[in-house]
């Protein structure tokens, strides 16, 4: 991927983050980059000035002109193009882990012998060093040398060979600021006529599929993700609970995912337990180790649930219910659970005697809903700091290994 010059011939589409060009291509674009960074919402069609156009690119092509151009593209934040390659588990570690493959055996038509420095010696920190002043600095050059760590990014774009797209993609954006733009610029490509297709309608992700014990807890998470986090939001299905009507519950859901993993599923898939009795006692009957497509997780401890109030055989107490009574409704936010200044109560209902807790729920579950649906309808986002520490969960989810075991509550 040699890095475009103004004189060479033909139509070129390029990826730049924070301005600094790299992943090049003559007369296309790469659609796993679109697919893995932005959404259609992100393709922007608007007229800038040709002074404007990437010097590191262009070089002194566009130097004085005083006319305009029609950019078409696409742009987003480097955090959010970052965010939405972690959730499919991308982080450092597997990067790393990558880089130590990759030094030994160089793929992708490279060999050792095409490199006049031993990059086998270059530890993968030294890599990101360098990476991180090469973008930081705006350095560049057109030598196409590969006789330092330098030259060597330098001349294949930033991109090191045997890196998966993604992985080099979240080096890079790694390496600059959470607030700097990514933008992927298609103008040359669109408007010579080599790309025909419609570049947003063009976009396909492999969505997570989300596992939930029932269509309650689908509902309220799609409905809290689009409104904390729209952004991420179109990288995840939920099972239909509606249309399809399956068996819901803690057990239920154990099958499904145990099934999941016995037709040897390659799609990513996250299970979500409840923070309760059966919910933590089901999921621990899930074997700890996964393929590394599946995750189980249950719902967060949280502190508003470490004093909360109960209703039992001894009356009303301030308990707490972590790990016996965090259904979903309990992550909604104050503005939800409280009415006159008084939090809905937690009613205990059935006995365990295997392990030898109750299981509780709220006393007017439904009303719950009821003044989420509205809040929803309405549009108003409110604070819900325990449904964020959810959502985090399952952006992490993809990350983390195998099934942690629970203890259960005494």
């Amino acid at each position: 991927m040699d890095i475009h010059k103004s004189t060479q011939m033909g139509s070129f589409s390029f990826l730049s983050i924070n301005n600094y060009p790299t992943f090049s291509t003559k007369n296309d674009y790469y659609d796993e980059i679109v697919n893995a960074l932005f959404q259609p919402e992100d393709y922007l069609i608007e007229e800038r000035p040709l002074t404007s156009r990437n010097r590191l690119y262009w070089g002194d092509a566009y130097d004085g002109h005083a006319g305009k151009y029609t950019f078409k593209g696409f742009q987003q934040s480097a955090s959010i193009c970052k965010r939405r390659l972690e959730i499919y588990g991308i982080s450092i570690a597997t990067i790393r882990n990558e880089w130590s493959k990759i030094r030994k055996t160089v793929n992708n038509g490279y060999h050792m012998s095409d490199y006049d420095f031993p990059l086998q010696k270059v530890s993968f920190l030294k890599y990101y060093q360098e990476l991180t002043n090469i973008l930081k600095n705006k350095i560049i050059n057109y030598e196409q040398e590969r006789n330092s760590l330098q030259n060597t990014l330098i001349a294949d774009e930033l991109v090191m060979q045997g890196l998966r797209i993604t992985s080099a993609l979240y080096a890079l954006i790694s390496s600059v600021n959470d607030s700097d733009i990514i933008e992927y610029d298609l103008t040359e490509v669109i408007d010579s006529g080599w790309v025909t297709r419609d570049p947003p309608s063009n976009i396909s992700i492999e969505k997570i599929i989300i596992l939930t014990e029932g269509k309650t807890d689908v509902k309220i998470l799609k409905d809290a993700l689009k409104i904390l986090n729209p952004e991420i939001a179109p990288y995840y299905h939920f099972m239909d609970f509606e249309g399809l009507k399956p068996e819901g519950g803690a057990s239920a859901l154990v099958r499904t995912i145990k099934s999941f993993v016995g037709a040897n599923v390659k799609h990513p898939v996250i299970g979500i337990f409840d923070n309760d009795t059966a919910g933590i006692g089901e999921m621990n009957k899930i074997p700890a180790k996964l393929p590394d497509n599946i995750r189980c997780l249950k719902l967060p401890d949280i502190n508003i649930a470490r004093k909360f109030p109960t209703i039992g055989p001894a009356g009303f107490k301030l308990m707490n219910v972590n790990g016996l009574a965090c259904g979903i409704e309990i992550y909604l936010g104050t503005k939800i659970l409280m009415d006159e200044g008084k939090y809905a109560q937690i009613r205990w209902t059935n006995y365990d005697s295997k392990l030898e807790q109750y299981h509780g729920s709220f006393v007017n579950k439904e009303e719950l809903h009821k003044r989420f649906d509205k809040m929803v309808a309405a549009g108003i986002k409110w604070d819900m700091p325990e449904m964020e520490l959810v959502l985090s969960s399952i952006f992490n989810a993809l990350r983390l290994t195998g099934v942690k075991k629970v203890t259960q509550k005494n």
